[in-house]
């Protein structure tokens, strides 16, 4: 049970995530029970009102995890505050049988649960139970996940009602993936990368790094909600055609999904944390749908992400 969440290295944990872990606030938020599986509470999150997201709850305050599905069907763990200071910069591991992956994100205000999403083998690890544990700083938590598969089954469940029942989402739309009235302009070049900050209709829209020019053309990209995506080129596949397939680079993966687009219009998908952290260590990437392959090399892959992230920092200082 998880009434028994595991020593920290040192001491035992108290207080109480994304892409890459963000602080899951609570403020203003209602949750209303669905379910019960086992150890596990099935609820239904709304922020003012709005659906916000479904999750199974186990343990009490200090003690409590969560495993959260949002609308935009992304899956995360939220676990104990691990008492590291506001700010600071910590980056370890999730485990869960064989099953690891990276993980990194900024200390919260003291309180707040930190959050991580999971990639698809920490999912399929995750529902089959066992011992969970994530480490950071040199600090370590674990937990039971007995009844993990029949709680993320409740979870979509509770979703899917809460969806069905409408009433509006509070989670905000990723910008669109527009070509249309945008202009780059030049931020930095960092070896194989130009890094640009982007304006559609003259308003700050996005930084992105760019490697290759024309069909061969990937773009890395840092949205201003803090979130992480990469373009590939145009797979040449029939607008409106519902693709299935997987990004892969190292040894992280995570399964991925779309719609083509129109011809030209690369195709648009967003990171997991597993796979940005993968990323930056550089590498041969692919993505894979429907049986077509295309590769690229992601050389000064570490630095560029820092360039992007400066581009975003002066874009912002600049009131884009």
């Amino acid at each position: 049970m998880v009434g028994h969440l595991g020593r920290v290295v040192g001491g035992l944990i108290a207080g109480a995530v994304l892409i890459a872990g963000a602080g899951l606030a609570e403020a203003k938020q209602t949750a209303t029970p669905f379910r019960t599986v086992g150890q596990w509470r099935i609820e239904t999150v709304y922020d003012d009102g709005k659906l916000t997201l479904c999750r199974a709850v186990t343990g009490t305050g200090a003690n409590q995890a969560n495993v959260i599905k949002y609308p935009n069907q992304r899956w995360a763990i939220s676990v104990p505050d691990m008492n590291f200071p506001q700010g600071t910069k910590l980056t370890g591991m999730l485990e869960i049988g064989r099953a690891s992956q990276p993980i990194s994100t900024v200390a919260q205000a003291p309180g707040l649960r930190e959050r991580f999403f999971l990639d698809a083998g920490t999912f399929e690890a995750m529902k089959q139970g066992g011992r969970m544990s994530v480490t950071l700083g040199g600090k370590t938590v674990s937990w039971q996940m007995n009844d993990a598969g029949q709680a993320t089954g409740a979870v979509e469940d509770c979703l899917a009602a809460a969806l069905k029942a409408g009433g509006g989402v509070s989670t905000p739309a990723a910008p669109a993936a527009s070509p249309g009235k945008q202009i780059a302009t030049p931020f930095r070049t960092v070896g194989q990368w130009r890094v640009e900050t982007v304006f559609q209709d003259g308003k700050f829209f996005l930084c992105r790094g760019v490697t290759g020019t024309g069909a061969n053309q990937v773009n890395v990209i840092f949205y201003p909600n803090n979130r992480w995506a990469i373009s590939v080129p145009d797979m040449a596949f029939p607008k409106g055609t519902k693709l299935t397939g997987m990004l892969e680079i190292g040894r992280a993966s995570q399964p991925v999904s779309t719609v083509a687009q129109a011809p030209g219009v690369r195709e648009r998908f967003f990171l997991d944390a597993g796979t940005l952290e993968a990323m930056k260590m550089g590498g041969r990437m692919s993505a894979t749908l429907a049986g077509k392959t295309v590769f690229w090399q992601m050389n000064d892959a570490g630095q560029m992400f820092g360039a992007v992230q400066d581009c975003m920092a002066a874009a912002r200082k600049a009131g884009g």
